[in-house]
């Protein structure tokens, strides 16, 4: 395959290159080394570093964690990239673009969205930028080439809208666990967001990642199960879950199930179901539609 990259770029003068994929992961892999490569090649032309910057623990997007990025690294505005944006993850119900709004609402200008809603020129040269903003695991990959490269610093998470807390029943759930099943990046922000909404203590809501992610995105007490028989035996005793429509057959019926479709689970089968939770309205109709499965099902 490097060589019939060889061939076409000097045949067309059209960069080419090939990723390791061998059909034996799942989707995110292949955008994890995409987004990767494509990083590194907004980063050619810049000098290589003396050394790469220490890992560390990222930090997840808020209000507080934007702020403490303006005090520490420049005034506003400031430019950022999006990265990990694909149909897979984000159905095409104006997610992005209310992401977009959400971040010019307090004063940065995205300067690229990788890959949804921004060309080429524009990928390629958002090494300039100030701030990543990573949104699923595949853009992981470019966030770390672009800090160790460009020494641009990224926060991980989607910005769901903070309500004012339901006074939820205390017996709502009975003590029994409650589950999110999804991509890393979505599941864990909207298991923090909904626990705030719904008036429960911190890590009430478990996040389950049955696909490809990596360690550092993962919160305290999230589940990496694949597959049907490990996600069996925790579902039993769920009180709440809430996934793709596909995955409730294997659920049990005394738990509340929530449908929240996931094109890269259910394809185009509920598309026009997919809610846009970035928006106000739409994540506070969730949130209610979740209470009222919770007594519906008298859990």
């Amino acid at each position: 395959c490097r060589a019939i990259c060889r061939i076409l770029e000097k045949k067309t003068g059209i960069p080419a290159f090939t990723l390791p994929t061998n059909s034996m992961h799942y989707y995110e892999r292949g955008i994890y080394f995409a987004l990767q490569k494509l990083a590194g090649l907004t980063c050619q032309s810049l000098p290589e570093p003396d050394a790469a910057p220490a890992p560390a623990a990222p930090d997840w997007i808020s209000e507080e964690s934007l702020a403490r990025f303006v005090q520490a690294k420049a005034p506003a505005p400031l430019c950022v990239n999006v990265l990990g944006a694909t149909p897979l993850d984000f159905a095409m119900n104006g997610s992005i673009d209310s992401i977009r709004h959400w971040l010019e609402a307090r004063g940065y200008r995205v300067t690229s969205c990788w890959a949804m809603g921004s060309d080429l020129d524009a990928i390629l040269a958002s090494h300039r930028a100030d701030l990543n903003l990573v949104v699923s695991y595949g853009g992981l990959g470019a966030a770390h080439t672009l800090r160790e490269r460009a020494g641009i610093p990224y926060l991980v998470g989607l910005p769901f809208p903070q309500l004012q807390p339901i006074d939820t029943p205390g017996n709502a759930l009975a003590g029994r666990p409650a589950y999110i099943i999804g991509e890393t990046v979505f599941a864990e922000s909207l298991a923090h967001a909904l626990e705030a909404a719904l008036g429960l203590p911190q890590a009430a809501i478990t996040a389950i990642v049955p696909m490809e992610t990596d360690r550092e995105l993962l919160q305290p007490g999230t589940l990496c199960l694949t597959d049907e028989c490990e996600l069996l035996p925790p579902l039993r005793k769920a009180g709440l879950i809430i996934a793709d429509p596909l995955y409730k057959p294997i659920c049990p019926s005394s738990a509340a199930f929530v449908p929240l479709p996931h094109i890269a689970f259910s394809g185009r089968l509920y598309e026009k179901d997919i809610p846009n939770l970035i928006e106000a309205a739409p994540f506070a109709a969730f949130v209610q539609k979740i209470l009222r499965t919770l007594q519906q099902n008298d859990v």
